[in-house]
């Protein structure tokens, strides 16, 4: 069973409102994604990413490349803007 609510960094808890899946593109889709209504930004869990989807991160001084340990091939980049990772979708 999931917990209703997420821990945050200030040791606030931060309400579940729902779970589903997500298509990020065609190749990237995530499962068991938890809706935080008060979070201002999307989050993705790196460990989530990579243990559970068969996928690689190569993190660069400003980008990230999500990769597919499987097919052997690029599904995604994320862009640094600051001290965060950007998925660029397009």
């Amino acid at each position: 069973m999931l917990a209703t609510y997420v821990m945050l960094p200030t040791s606030h808890n931060a309400s579940i409102s729902k779970i589903g899946t997500i298509h990020l593109n065609d190749s990237l889709i995530l499962s068991r994604v938890l809706y935080v209504p008060s979070f201002k930004y999307n989050l993705i869990s790196v460990s989530s990413l990579t243990r559970n989807l068969f996928r690689s991160l190569i993190l660069c001084a400003d980008k990230c490349l999500i990769h597919d340990t499987i097919q052997g091939r690029k599904i995604g980049m994320c862009k640094r803007f600051g001290n965060l990772y950007f998925l660029d979708l397009a």
